[in-house]
């Protein structure tokens, strides 16, 4: 089949609700950076394995809650405001998992230093040294 389309209008209203049910609760919304173990796990819902999944650093956001840009004109929710922090192992960053204001996962996807979901700093992460998001943004097409 073809022809099926959305509009503008849709397209942000979907994409706003997107930002507006990650950032309700009391928590802050979080990026978690993993290494990738055993594998990456197949959806967000995958348990992570002690030992093989290794946490190196995880981002909160410096506006507590609010995670993602509020606006989205052009379709496209960019993550923003989350800090650079120290990894707290080393290794190389596979894949990424956002928690919503609940503390539950509500996004994964890859991560590295170009041709991912995320855009990190580095291809290889220090203990101590630096970890940053420098790209992220989730997006829906528009009519044709």
């Amino acid at each position: 089949m073809t022809g099926f389309f959305i509009s503008n209008k849709l397209r942000n209203a979907a994409i706003l609700g997107v930002a507006d049910a990650m950032e309700i609760g009391s928590e802050k919304v979080k990026v978690q950076i993993y290494t990738e173990g055993g594998g990456i796990p197949t959806s967000e819902k995958v348990a992570l394995t002690a030992g093989e999944h290794i946490l190196l650093a995880e981002h909160e956001s410096s506006n507590g809650s609010d995670g993602f840009e509020d606006t989205s004109s052009g379709g496209s929710l960019s993550a923003h405001a989350f800090e650079d922090v120290s990894p707290v192992k080393g290794g190389a960053p596979a894949f990424f998992r956002v928690l919503d204001a609940n503390g539950e996962t509500a996004m994964q996807g890859t991560c590295g230093v170009n041709g991912q979901h995320m855009i990190v700093s580095d291809a290889m992460y220090i203990e101590g040294g630096k970890s940053a998001i420098t790209a992220f943004s989730i997006s829906i097409p528009s009519e044709g």
